[in-house]
């Protein structure tokens, strides 16, 4: 099959993009829309004459797949020249969508007096850009969302506006990682004042899995723990397998890296020291073991095993604002 153009691959893009509105054809789904965009709508407050449909959504579907398996670079161009008017009819519909939404509640409503309806038009576009990176972009979902451009917003709480978070894209934190970039990093994870590596090694963790890369948080080991001087139990910690060889548990040999918090130490009066803030450590680690038998006689056969494990030697720590500790 011939390469795709930009054009085309944009169009057949955008399908993909506005896939989830195909799925709202009634007041039920309007609302399971409404609630993932944060508002917490009665079915009662909703007009039941809204058309939730877009119509033309599923011309534009069947139109991206004659594009995908047009057998000539001249037939794709046609069917994709086919497609834009149909583009254009979506987006009208898109937006009536919208606007019915906003404008489907009684003067008299709480709903509408309470709720931040005039947000709904951008909580909208970042929920389907989101949930398309994720399902079709899974590598660059990985790096905004580690970069905190794919981030989440925390709801005020109100009646008709539900507890918890929602999707949002932080586009200003694009530019902002040219300009200041410690200042999105600060806002991101706190690590000026109190790092958050929690959230750190989960956002790092996913983008180890869309990138297809090995690793797995685990509770941080007591030998880790006296080493960095922590004082909680359970801390969360990265590990990332580098090498690995043998099979579990005869004969397992395993060396990877270890990124783990490093809490802060508090400076005492005497001391002329300042604080070390809480940091992130990045240490080595080795794990092996070994398992054999062999025969005492012929009734009794003996299990040896022996195995290793160094993950609290040789590292390096970083706390904030650049400081690096060996």
């Amino acid at each position: 099959m011939a390469n795709h153009s930009f054009q085309e691959t944009l169009l057949v893009e955008t399908v993909f993009l506005f896939r989830p509105l195909q799925e709202i054809t009634n007041p039920a789904e309007a609302l399971k829309l409404l609630n993932a965009l944060g508002y917490n709508v009665p079915l009662a407050e909703l007009n039941n004459n809204i058309n939730f449909s877009i119509s033309k959504f599923n011309n534009l579907t069947a139109g991206a797949l004659l594009v995908v398996n047009a057998a000539t670079d001249k037939d794709r161009l046609k069917e994709a020249l086919k497609l834009l008017p149909v583009l254009k009819e979506v987006f009208i519909e898109l937006n009536n969508l919208v606007n019915s939404i906003q404008n489907g509640f009684t003067t008299a409503s709480q709903f509408f007096q309470q709720a931040p309806v005039d947000k709904l038009p951008i909580r909208l576009i970042d929920h389907l850009i989101y949930l398309y990176l994720f399902r079709r972009q899974p590598k660059l979902f990985g790096i905004f969302y580690l970069l905190g451009i794919l981030d989440e917003e925390i709801l005020v709480v109100n009646p008709y506006q539900r507890d918890g978070t929602i999707k949002s894209i932080k586009w200003e934190r694009i530019t902002g990682y040219f300009t200041e970039p410690g200042n999105i990093i600060n806002e991101l994870y706190n690590w000026d004042n109190d790092f958050n590596s929690d959230k750190f090694l989960e956002r790092f963790l996913m983008f180890l899995k869309v990138m297809a890369i090995p690793g797995g948080i685990y509770k941080q080991s007591a030998n880790v723990k006296k080493a960095l001087g922590n004082m909680t139990s359970d801390l969360n910690e990265l590990r990332l397998p580098v090498l690995q060889n043998g099979i579990y548990p005869e004969t397992y040999s395993m060396l990877g890296i270890n990124l783990t918090p490093a809490e802060a130490i508090q400076k005492e009066p005497a001391e002329a020291e300042p604080e070390k803030k809480k940091g992130l450590a990045v240490i080595p680690y080795f794990v092996g073991s070994t398992q054999t038998t062999f025969d005492i006689n012929e009734k009794w056969e003996a299990l040896l095993s022996a195995s290793l494990t160094l993950d609290a030697g040789l590292g390096l720590i970083l706390r904030p604002p650049f400081a690096i500790e060996i």
